[in-house]
């Protein structure tokens, strides 16, 4: 993994403290040639959920519901699994499109923002040589 990235399974994990909108986000993990984070399933989320308890933050994720209200698609393509952290706590309306961990209620989940808001984003990205970054270079 590049420097400031964690490895879990077979992707690299990187946790930015600077608070940005949600779109800056997209574009500074596409800059690393990475993504903003989604969470595969539920050993993924707990390694997360432990980088973002030790920070006591917000952290921006790649959810949004921009496209459809209500519904909720990750940005790397992978259909969202309700069951892994869910459900969001979608009460926004149009206001509120973007999606956050927030480590501020009781469980440790997921509630759309506004994408203009400020917060701590993570990047995941998959390691150098597996299969994914391999499909990626080509």
């Amino acid at each position: 993994c590049p420097a400031g990235y964690s490895r879990f399974g077979s992707n690299c994990f990187k946790y930015h403290t600077t608070p940005v909108t949600w779109d800056n986000a997209v574009l500074r993990c596409a800059n690393e040639n990475a993504t903003l984070v989604s969470v595969r399933n539920q050993d993924e989320e707990k390694f997360m959920r432990t980088r973002l308890l030790i920070s006591h933050m917000v952290c921006f994720i790649g959810l949004s519901d921009r496209l459809q209200e209500g519904h909720f698609p990750w940005l790397d393509g992978l259909h969202f699994k309700p069951g892994v952290c869910a459900p969001v706590n979608a009460h926004g309306g149009a206001a509120k499109n973007c999606v956050a961990w927030t480590t501020s209620k009781p469980i440790s989940c997921w509630s759309d923002k506004s994408c203009s808001e400020k917060h701590p984003y993570m990047c995941r990205m998959p390691v150098e040589g597996s299969v994914r970054a391999n499909r990626r270079l080509r």
